[in-house]
């Protein structure tokens, strides 16, 4: 159960690695011609062409080493639609298309995490993909985002809060961050700590589009009673599960 700090914002985020749009768009940009000016000389604008053709490739070339592997977008959709059952092996298939792709892993290892089947198997193979994850890049922010979802699960909100704080250091408003670490702490009792972290994000200069949910956040803070501290954090929400009779990357 959410608590009314956030409203009903889900706990799981699931970590993104676009970015060859961008590029993309700059590529197709730079392979427009540009108004023809009429006393070029025929050397000019051969040069011109030259050089427009040249930034293209190297814009390309940018484009297709950040385009996400084949399988990948079809997984996320799947994944974004609380369609997990079909979006693990969509994964899987992306996995194989590019076996450095960090985002796979974590967003792979958050599904199966979700899923919770075979035994535990699911959740075993979860914790092996974010350490592979980790050998790949040791610092993804992605990474460790699943990885303090997975703690603050089981029980250790102290390794949870230690991954939520490195993510900030490094990214001092994602968003998700500071709303589960915040959440996590109100639910700890610690309704200081938690308004200090929402007011630190404030004063990084977020969007203004999280300014304002922020600000409600830190509203519903002064009015929310604290919980009563049991000693056990509950697990953060579901975004889906394989057993759900209604419809998921």
């Amino acid at each position: 159960m959410r608590l009314t700090l956030w409203g009903t914002l889900t706990a799981f985020s699931i970590c993104l690695a676009f970015g060859a749009n961008q590029a993309a768009c700059a590529a197709d940009k730079a392979s427009k011609p540009q108004a023809k000016v009429e006393t070029a000389k025929p050397a000019e604008e051969k040069a011109g062409k030259q050089k427009v053709s040249k930034e293209k490739s190297e814009l390309q070339k940018l484009s297709d080493k950040q385009k996400n592997p084949e399988h990948f977008d079809n997984a996320f959709m799947l994944q974004s639609q609380n369609m997990i059952q079909m979006a693990i092996p969509e994964y899987r298939d992306a996995l194989k298309a590019d076996p450095k792709f960090v985002s796979t892993y974590n967003n792979l290892a958050q599904c199966l995490w979700d899923r919770n089947e075979n035994n535990g198997k699911d959740r075993e193979e979860a914790r092996d993909l974010l350490k592979k994850a980790l050998e790949l890049e040791p610092k993804n922010v992605g990474t460790m985002h699943v990885m303090a979802l997975i703690k603050d699960a089981d029980k250790d909100p102290k390794g949870a809060e230690e991954l939520y704080r490195k993510i900030l250091r490094v990214q001092p408003i994602n968003f998700r961050a500071v709303q589960n670490l915040s959440e996590m702490m109100f639910r700890q009792g610690r309704k200081e700590d938690a308004k200090n972290v929402i007011t630190k994000a404030l004063e990084s200069s977020p969007p203004e589009t999280d300014v304002a949910i922020y600000k409600q956040a830190l509203a519903n803070l002064e009015k929310a009673k604290t919980p009563a501290v049991t000693g056990a954090t509950p697990a953060p929400a579901k975004t889906g599960s394989s057993k759900k009779k209604s419809n998921e990357g």
